[in-house]
């Protein structure tokens, strides 16, 4: 396991919070994947990401008394400073930061998703996705109406779920705007499996296989 510096840590924070920022901040995604469990063998869920979540799937905490939002856009304007970082001792938050830089793609690209093992204490996720590479696994719980990211995992999703299920397809929007979807993934290789009557009545509109 690679032990980061403070400097190090900050460049990290600096490039991913950028690339959070232009890819999932403020923004909906419905994921649409194989679920032979369910009549159709097709399910979806939607999955929004805020500025708030990104500081705790860093693992980094900050001495400044600075919320979410604000550590959040300390890090995009990189004013971080490395007197105040702490990581955690039991080594996490260095494993963090080793795939963090991989997070903000991990929606636009192939992966998996599965109903979450429940095997560690520590983090109550209801499902998992993750990279197909195997780089991290992105824990998601339903709260207050809305699936939300949790937790970020230097661990294959394989070893977080029940059964990885691929998936068809990811549409995404603006949270602001509500009726321009588009589709930022799609594996063509299985998307005509797909049952697009189980979809919401904006997902079916915009499907194409």
């Amino acid at each position: 396991m690679k032990k980061y510096s403070c400097d190090e840590a900050i460049q990290i924070l600096h490039r991913s919070a950028i690339a959070y920022r232009e890819k999932l901040a403020g923004r909906v995604f419905i994921v649409v994947y194989r679920d032979e469990s369910v009549e159709g063998g097709t399910a979806y869920k939607r999955i929004v990401f805020s500025t708030s979540n990104f500081q705790h799937l860093t693992g980094v905490r900050y001495t400044d008394k600075a919320d979410a939002k604000v550590f959040f856009q300390m890090c995009c304007n990189n004013r971080l400073s490395p007197s105040k970082l702490r990581f955690s001792k039991d080594g996490v938050t260095h494993l963090k930061l080793a795939v963090l830089p991989y997070l903000a793609d991990v929606m636009y690209n192939r992966f998996w998703i599965g109903t979450s093992i429940n095997n560690d204490i520590y983090i109550n996720a209801d499902y998992f996705v993750g990279d197909t590479k195997n780089h991290l696994s992105l824990g998601i719980r339903h709260a207050n109406r809305k699936d939300v990211p949790v937790s970020l995992k230097n661990q294959s999703v394989r070893h977080n779920v029940d059964k990885i299920r691929a998936v068809y397809a990811v549409y995404s929007r603006s949270v602001s705007r509500k009726n321009l979807w588009e589709c930022v993934y799609i594996d063509q290789k299985i998307v005509h499996e797909a049952n697009k009557q189980v979809l919401p009545k904006e997902i079916r509109e915009l499907w194409t296989e």
